[in-house]
């Protein structure tokens, strides 16, 4: 499930999160039987606004639409609607399993590097995993056209598919696409420079343009409004420090975790 943040106005005292939660839960089971959500955290912001942390599987867009024009029977407005939550969830910060039946930030118990720090990724491994993907690739394709002509020879059949298979379980998940292998990440206070392969000169974002940040296995996709950081952050392709990168860039840009695990995470500015 998605994670939102809903921002109430009061606009005649008293409402409490307790009666906000109530009216909150009204309304949701209201929107359609099928929707699964569940409703984390109300409180009181310094502000006197009333935040609500949520987490459901329906669209934003559509799901702010609805609550956008409902009425409300509390003295309350719905100011804006955003990604994540906007406070710590404390049973994510300890080692024990979730319970709660929704997803755990899986960065949430790494803690970030302060101050200009460089990630040097291994060039060898890179290089390794790029080549064999090549040269593999090439003798599968050299092994099909002769099978295609000679099917007569089984043993030809066999070699093809115990080799499709290594290629299968060991080079799967490395991409052909060479402008994602990054040599070497750099994060300062200003923003997130990545040096690759393919350019002498780095791609960077600074981190107010950040607005998302998308994980899957081994690929990192970072998003401003106008730019896209894609590389690879995985050991397999020579990152030792996956989730400390990982982590850095989230902290850095201020996103907020909204859905996914280990292999696959998203990350949104609140107001992305």
């Amino acid at each position: 499930m998605k994670r939102y943040t809903l921002k109430f106005r009061v606009l005649i005292s008293p409402v409490t999160a307790v009666s906000l939660k109530d009216e909150l839960e009204r309304v949701l089971l209201r929107l359609h039987p099928r929707i699964t959500y569940k409703i984390k955290h109300v409180y009181e912001d310094q502000n006197g606004m009333i935040l609500a942390e949520i987490a459901m599987d329906e669209k934003k867009q559509l799901l702010e639409a609805e609550l956008m024009s409902r009425e409300w029977k509390i003295p309350v407005r719905l100011e804006s609607m955003g990604w994540g939550w906007l406070t710590k969830d404390k049973e994510e910060m300890s080692t024990m399993p979730s319970t709660s039946g929704i997803d755990f930030d899986p960065l949430a118990t790494i803690s970030a590097l302060n101050g200009q720090v460089e990630f040097i990724l291994s060039e060898r491994k890179l290089w390794l995993r790029y080549i064999s993907l090549l040269v593999s690739t090439a003798v599968m394709i050299m092994l099909l056209v002769v099978i295609t002509y000679h099917k007569d020879l089984p043993v030809l059949q066999g070699i093809y598919i115990i080799g499709f298979l290594v290629w299968l379980i060991v080079l799967n998940e490395t991409p052909f696409d060479v402008r994602m292998y990054a040599t070497k990440i750099s994060c300062d206070q200003e923003g997130i420079k990545v040096k690759y392969w393919y350019r002498k000169l780095p791609k960077q974002i600074r981190w107010e343009e950040v607005q998302r940040m998308e994980f899957t296995e081994p690929v990192c996709q970072i998003f401003s409004e106008k730019k896209r950081i894609s590389l690879l952050v995985s050991e397999k392709f020579g990152c030792k420090e996956q989730k400390l990168v990982l982590k850095t860039i989230v902290d850095r840009a201020c996103l907020n975790y909204v859905r996914g695990n280990f292999m696959t995470m998203e990350y949104r500015r609140y107001d992305a």
